[in-house]
């Protein structure tokens, strides 16, 4: 092939490919069927077979009414008004368009509307990531200076099916943010339901369902049971698994909901098997996904290998995330990975590594504002007090037990606040050196695991 040429060759290659993706895709969807109709309605308007025309545009508008694709139904009504002035159809005209005309308003302020809603869900995304990833800790970011409120006091603004879907998905945000997860977690299961309740319109919505059960398993954890966490993963996984080979982005949330589900429950049934599927995933797909999914998904990997005793897979997936991943994930999990990392060195006997990883760690938290007493405290004892192997038996004991201590004191406080159990439960930990066994004999043995968090998350509510 010339080297001229070869540009060309690819250009046609590339279109031929969107062709035969089209013509594959074409009837699979709503908006497909009306631009298959539209199409086929212009042809006849051209050949002034105006009467099947117009069957072709009242096919298209029910759809379009149908599935509440609101511009589509006003191009559609459009094209049958020209329909209908070419064919000097004067009655239609003088009783029909007046009417067409009202419903057309209603359907501009329904649009409007829309565009409001979605105006402020994505500025509450800009908002999320700035808050969780200001690498800088030098601004404050709050919800309303992002986001315009208003909107959100009055259903009434929920004037469309598709708005109020919007209106659910915004007023999450807002007590999500807000750190009022009980709340949050009825607007999720409240928009859950709307969307069952009506299954046409979801599909010109896609992604909306499994982003809601998303939304609930997040917000969940610490305050449904088991049971119910349980049913609303299923709920999520029975009909979607070939979306798993299909598409990164529901492969991407699946599998962090699936190991946050793991981790905050301590589950080891089939643990080896879903660790093997998820490194097998990263491996083909760690650089197509979405960073922050990903970098969420590898530290929850991290902290399921760590209590399985996989130590140095831990390690491995731990040390991946810091230094790959730290503008591209939220700050909660970040400090807690960081403190994880600690704790890995101290199970692995890298005893001479920890004072300058300690210090490290604590020099980069400082710069993000993230230094909260729970950290210093823990900082503290891995740099100053940190009871190594030469140490004797009661002395290292009595360091584990005034660094519980030391955390009991400030839990009402700081780390209430910081959230940082719910990614790694230090308590375990510590108590799991003081007892001498390991880390999951310690879980088993309090057969309540994650009952720690959930006071300290409910009280956060």
């Amino acid at each position: 092939i010339k080297p001229n040429v070869f540009s060309s060759l690819k250009n046609h290659l590339y279109s031929t490919l969107l062709d035969c993706l089209r013509n594959f895709h074409t009837g699979n969807g709503p908006v497909h069927k009306i631009r298959e109709l539209m199409y086929h309605a212009e042809i006849l308007f051209h050949k002034k077979l105006f009467s099947p025309c117009l069957k072709s545009l009242e096919n298209a508008h029910k759809i379009a009414e149908r599935f509440e694709l609101l511009s589509y139904y006003l191009e559609v009504t459009e094209f049958i008004q020209l329909v209908k002035e070419e064919e000097r159809d004067v009655k239609w005209l003088e009783t029909k368009l007046p009417e067409i005309f009202r419903k057309e308003k209603e359907i501009l302020m329904k649009i409007a509307n829309l565009m409001d809603f979605r105006k402020g869900r994505a500025n509450a995304v800009i908002f999320g990531f700035k808050k969780f990833h200001d690498i800088s800790g030098k601004n404050e970011f709050f919800f309303q200076d992002f986001v315009d409120t208003s909107i959100l006091k009055n259903n009434n603004h929920a004037r469309s099916y598709k708005a109020n879907v919007y209106f659910l998905l915004l007023k999450g945000f807002q007590y999500y943010y807000n750190n009022d997860m009980k709340n949050a977690l009825k607007i999720y299961i409240r928009l859950k339901q709307l969307l069952e309740n009506n299954e046409d319109i979801n599909s010109a919505l896609p992604g909306i369902y499994s982003k809601a059960i998303h939304n609930i398993l997040t917000v969940g954890l610490g305050i449904l049971s088991f049971e119910e966490i349980k049913k609303h993963f299923y709920q999520l996984k029975n009909p979607h698994m070939p979306l798993l080979k299909e598409n990164t982005g529901f492969a991407a949330g699946y599998y962090n909901n699936l190991l946050r589900i793991y981790t905050y429950y301590y589950i080891n049934h089939k643990v080896e098997q879903v660790i093997e599927d998820v490194e097998t995933w990263l491996s083909k797909n760690e650089s197509k996904a979405d960073k922050l999914n990903v970098s969420s998904m590898i530290y929850f990997l991290s902290h399921i290998c760590f209590f399985n005793g996989y130590l140095k897979r831990s390690v491995y997936w731990l040390n991946s995330l810091i230094n790959n991943y730290s503008e591209r994930v939220e700050n909660y999990v970040y400090s807690s990975a960081r403190l994880l990392a600690l704790v890995l060195n101290y199970e692995l006997g890298n005893y001479e590594q920890i004072p300058y990883l300690a210090k490290s760690t604590r020099r980069f938290l400082l710069k993000r504002k993230q230094l909260f007493e729970f950290e210093k405290i823990m900082l503290d004892f891995f740099s100053i007090k940190l009871p190594g192997l030469n140490e004797e038996k009661k002395e290292r004991l009595r360091s584990f037990k005034k660094l519980r201590k030391n955390l009991q004191a400030d839990k009402k406080s700081e780390l209430r606040k910081r959230r940082v159990l719910q990614y790694f439960d230090v308590f375990r930990w510590i108590d799991s050196k003081i007892e001498e066994k390991t880390y999951m004999d310690i879980i088993k043995k309090k057969g309540d695991p994650y009952n720690e968090k959930n006071k300290l998350l409910t009280a956060e509510s």
